[in-house]
């Protein structure tokens, strides 16, 4: 048990390990006893409420500060409309990884200026149009939280060394029984998927490997 609590304290940001700390240190004011491991002596107890305002208050404060609020700063886009992506983050380090495909789709057409998706392929030459230092700052995040297995960078690599668009698809999963998978349902959203299997927004294409050939940033 302490060590599932433990792993979960160690994924929080910090304002919310010391806000829980603080209310902990709360707790402990008015009972003397928590789990039958953590006790407090009665002489004690004006410390542990002293030390857990100070904790809580510290926490409160850091929650509202830009360092710790968000990891990515949105950036404003010529349009005028912010790519925002703390919801793609979020996704991500909960891997779910379903949600976080979808986020990816919505969040380079923003990039490029296109109209929401009125169907699921994107068209020739929208690569193009991708701001590179979003495009950038998406694959950072998909690397990050899949322990570098998953990144549209990892996929043009793979694109790169194959020479080959279906050997692409068929090296990261996207061809199963040598048939192109037809929905995004049937994509692995999960670390057991083959390497560069996600995002998998980028291959519903209308002219196969050319959206790759279209990306010019050096990631």
């Amino acid at each position: 048990m302490w060590d599932n609590i433990i792993n979960t304290l160690g994924k929080m940001p910090i304002p919310n390990v010391l806000i829980w700390a603080g209310l902990l240190f709360i707790l402990l004011t008015f009972v003397s006893r928590i789990g039958g491991v953590i006790e407090v002596r009665s002489n004690r107890k004006r410390w542990t409420l002293s030390i857990g305002l100070l904790l809580l208050s510290i926490g409160i404060v850091l929650s509202f500060s830009p360092i710790f609020n968000q990891s990515l700063t949105p950036r404003t886009l010529p349009s005028g409309s912010l790519l925002n992506l703390k919801q793609l983050e979020t996704y991500l380090k909960n891997e779910d990884f379903q949600n976080a495909n979808q986020e990816t789709g919505i969040l380079l057409r923003k990039s490029a200026n296109l109209p929401p998706p009125t169907k699921k392929r994107f068209e020739k030459g929208d690569s193009q149009k991708i701001n590179c230092q979003d495009l950038k700052l998406i694959d950072t995040l998909w690397k990050k939280y899949s322990n570098n297995k998953f990144g549209i960078s990892i996929q043009k690599n793979i694109l790169l060394d194959t020479q080959s668009w279906d050997r692409l698809v068929q090296k990261v999963g996207w061809k199963q029984n040598n048939k192109l998978l037809e929905d995004r349902s049937q994509l692995t959203y999960n670390l057991s998927a083959p390497r560069g299997h996600l995002p998998g927004v980028l291959f519903w294409i209308t002219d196969d490997s050319n959206f790759y050939d279209g990306i010019s940033c050096n990631f």
